[in-house]
């Protein structure tokens, strides 16, 4: 995965490398919750089947990779809880109005986790909405906590707060 980063056109620096990795082990961990025994994660790329912790864990990496944790199209290697806002200006007057965006964490439903974890009738998972509202709930920490987690709400901030250098 790393390597993949350092390959990109405007590749991550050390520091922002930790950073990803930090948000993509914090949502694996809430995710990694026991999935039951009948649900399996069916990799596209390989074929490869994954069951239980395994499965959860690539299936984890596929969503962070895709960007359902972040709220920048431009930037799907992030988790972030960050709020966002634009105005709206009405054509009849001087009226604007904030809007609060959903972004990263907050967007998540338990149909974006389902459909993410290919559950399904036919491979049923345990708890998928008890794995929304933790990431859901997160975002809500990370926010409330810019010191460590800055002010758009990535885990990987808490890298900045360490007592060492990337």
């Amino acid at each position: 995965m790393i390597q993949r980063w350092t390959t990109l056109p405007n590749p991550p620096d050390l520091k922002e490398q930790a950073r990803r990795t930090v948000d993509l082990f914090v949502v694996s961990v809430l995710l990694d919750a026991g999935a039951g025994n009948s649900w399996k994660y069916k990799e596209s790329i390989t074929g490869s089947t994954f069951s239980r912790s395994e499965g959860l864990g690539v299936a984890s990496l596929h969503m962070f990779e895709s960007g359902l944790f972040s709220s920048k199209s431009e930037q799907p290697y992030q988790v972030d809880g960050e709020r966002q806002f634009f105005t709206s200006h009405f054509s009849f007057g001087y009226v604007s109005q904030f809007i609060a965006l959903a972004a990263g964490l907050r967007k998540i439903t338990p149909e974006m986790v389902a459909s993410a974890m290919q559950v399904s009738d036919a491979n049923p998972m345990v708890g998928v909405e008890g794995r929304s509202s933790l990431l859901f709930n997160l975002s809500k920490a990370l926010e409330a906590n810019p010191s460590f987690f800055g002010a758009d709400g990535r885990p990987g901030n808490v890298i900045g707060r360490m007592c060492f250098s990337i």
